[in-house]
């Protein structure tokens, strides 16, 4: 399970950041475009048979050179009649490089890019954050951790985490903890097979950081979904 989330939050984590970096891109190449004009509808023409219409439009550059360029129509094209005022962009290193200026028009790709990008990034940030959080409290644990050992009460059936119809169990332990100076009920992290057969009667090792028994590590002797 722990390997499935890492796994999970790098891949989120990786596609949301590849289609902001695309998105940053195309921003920038959208910036290319910086000399504004006033272009005009010349033409109204169908690109085929339910391909939709093309605006020929033409505008005049800063030298004074007569330029045009081709812009798809969304929608309705008797919305866009011949002769209509447009307002234009251009490349100044390639003039025939040119977009009508409508923000959305331009960076619609981009902006859905940031949009469907940024969510998927932050969620598998927060996925591969909670990992690395949980190794360090681990490590912690390993390095500082009092060792307690508990007594093997039960292994319960852990309902909330089902696998092919499968429930895994929860190695239940107890102990007296003389810092707490009470009794301290551990719970595991899944186990795939019922281990009441090998822990009945035995000891259990149980890692509890000093002052904070809230965090603690069952060791089991059978394999388990790496600790608590």
């Amino acid at each position: 399970m722990r390997r499935f989330l890492h796994g999970t939050g790098i891949a989120l984590a990786a596609a949301g950041a590849i289609l902001l970096v695309t998105a940053i891109v195309l921003f920038h190449k959208d910036r290319a475009y910086s000399v504004p004009a006033e272009g005009t509808v010349a033409d109204v023409v169908a690109r085929g048979p339910g391909t939709g219409h093309t605006a020929v439009i033409v505008f005049t550059d800063a030298a004074g050179l007569r330029r045009q360029f081709d812009e798809p129509i969304h929608g309705d094209p008797a919305q866009v009649a011949v002769g209509t005022a447009v307002p234009v962009q251009y490349d100044p290193d390639q003039p025939s490089r040119a977009v009508v200026d409508d923000f959305w028009r331009r960076n619609s790709t981009a902006s859905l890019m940031v949009i469907a990008g940024f969510p998927l990034f932050v969620f598998g940030s927060v996925i591969l954050a909670a990992g690395a959080r949980r190794r360090r409290r681990l490590a912690r644990l390993e390095q500082h951790g009092r060792v307690i050992e508990a007594d093997f009460v039960h292994a319960l059936a852990d309902e909330h985490h089902a696998r092919r119809g499968r429930y895994p169990y929860r190695v239940v332990a107890q102990a007296y903890d003389p810092e707490t100076e009470s009794m301290q009920r551990f719970e595991s992290t899944p186990v795939w097979d019922d281990p009441t057969p090998q822990l009945t009667g035995r000891k259990i090792r149980v890692r509890v950081e000093p002052g904070n028994p809230a965090n603690y590590r069952v060791e089991l002797p059978v394999p388990a979904d790496q600790g608590r």
